[in-house]
């Protein structure tokens, strides 16, 4: 980590998003204790923006803050898990659905980027690029639906469903870019129906394998 306070947002901010991007990277781990003292001096700043930080991904579900126990790195239970699901599922399954009435030439063309990269990094096992290229493959999703809103409320558990993600990756990596390789061809044909299937199934089959990792204890 490097001294912040050189970029246009406010400094808590700024940390905010250098923690939230350590958690999703996983050098966080879920339960692991983050010290206001140790994060300020890492980030060359005083504890106050760092408290503020914290605070922040707390309101996000990211962090869990105790009163005289200090701030740690949130641990989703299987009710939390599930709950973010149904979202996800009720999300993509409408924006599948009008990607598939609207998407332009242009979104049709990075949409079969991200597939034809998400493929390639998943059969050469580049674990850590996938998280990334799994959020900006929804993001196009979401952006051809054509909805301003649907685009806004995806944004609020992208973040989220991207942590999901990348805790159960090494199990889901291959099928889940298999799963969004026939979302896109239903997108591409404008078979509004069957996107809005697969949207579906895709959610409920990642949801499956995630709390099934769960139950074996198989998530870092």
């Amino acid at each position: 980590m490097v001294p912040l306070g050189r970029a246009h947002l406010p400094l808590s901010e700024q940390i905010a998003d250098e923690i939230r991007a350590a958690i999703l990277a996983g050098r966080f781990r879920p339960g692991e204790r983050l010290m206001e003292e140790v994060l300020a001096t890492e980030f060359g700043v005083s504890r106050n923006p760092v408290r503020e930080a914290l605070r922040q991904l707390s309101v996000a579900g990211f962090v869990e803050v105790v009163p005289r126990h200090g701030a740690s790195v949130a641990t989703l239970g299987v009710q939390s898990v599930r709950e973010l699901f149904e979202v996800r599922s009720a999300l993509e399954a409408v924006m599948a659905r009008l990607a598939a009435e609207r998407i332009t030439p242009d979104l049709t063309a990075a949409l079969a980027e991200l597939v034809v990269e998400g493929q390639r990094a998943a059969n050469d096992q580049e674990l850590d690029k996938l998280p990334g290229l799994n959020t900006a493959f929804h993001n196009a999703v979401a952006q051809a639906a054509g909805n301003s809103r649907l685009v806004a409320l995806n944004e609020t558990v992208r973040d989220t469903i991207q942590w999901v993600y990348a805790r159960a990756l090494r199990e889901r990596a291959l099928d889940s870019w298999k799963e969004h390789t026939e979302l896109f061809e239903a997108i591409k044909s404008r078979d509004a129906t069957l996107a809005a299937h697969l949207a579906l199934d895709h959610i409920n089959r990642a949801e499956a394998a995630y709390l099934a990792a769960m139950a074996g204890n198989d998530l870092p």
